[in-house]
């Protein structure tokens, strides 16, 4: 590879040569081929004494804003957050603080927060997301049939059973089998 690269520029440096001579032909004296021709050594890293001072040269970009603060109160929540997902602190415009204090008695704010982003979050379920979401449910609801007014009436025409438990168990691992969803 080494190799082949070595033969590339070794063309690319004869054919710039030759075109360097062709056009120098017509308005300067000819060039032998004996002569040395001077090439501009690559610095990759430039010598300190030809650095300028930039600073007076420097573009300043203007800051953005984060989008939080520039947010207004009263906006369509569920269009910023329209799903449980991992915590973005730029999309909050709540100053939020969660994990233990710091040696100086200060909570972790909402920035760089591994505890806020540890976990998907309920943040899109505000009341009156949940008010669309239940006035939206509202037309696939009927009343309850009167004819049903027993438990008995229920099972017979309802057969359905449910089954739960509630256990505590204290292991480093997840392969508890009754932690699995059984289907069959």
């Amino acid at each position: 590879m080494l190799s082949l690269m070595r033969r590339y520029e070794a063309n690319n440096i004869t054919t710039v040569l030759k075109m360097m001579r062709l056009s120098s032909l017509s308005s300067t004296p000819k060039i032998t081929e004996n002569e040395d021709t001077e090439f501009r050594v690559l610095e990759l890293i430039p010598s300190e004494k030809k650095f300028v001072n930039k600073k007076k040269f420097a573009i300043t970009k203007p800051t953005v804003k984060p989008k939080a603060e520039t947010m207004s109160v009263t906006q369509n929540w569920q269009a910023v957050w329209p799903a449980a997902r991992t915590f973005h602190p730029y999309t909050v415009p709540l100053p939020l603080k969660q994990g233990y204090k710091n040696p100086s008695g200060v909570y972790p704010d909402k920035y760089a927060n591994a505890e806020l982003m540890k976990i998907p979050n309920f943040l899109h379920l505000t009341p009156p997301v949940i008010k669309e979401h239940c006035k939206a449910l509202k037309r696939f609801c009927t009343k309850w049939p009167t004819e049903l007014q027993t438990d008995e009436e229920c099972e017979k025409h309802f057969p359905l059973e449910i089954i739960s438990s509630n256990y505590c168990y204290s292991s480093p691992t997840i392969r508890e089998p009754l932690a699995r969803i059984v289907i069959g």
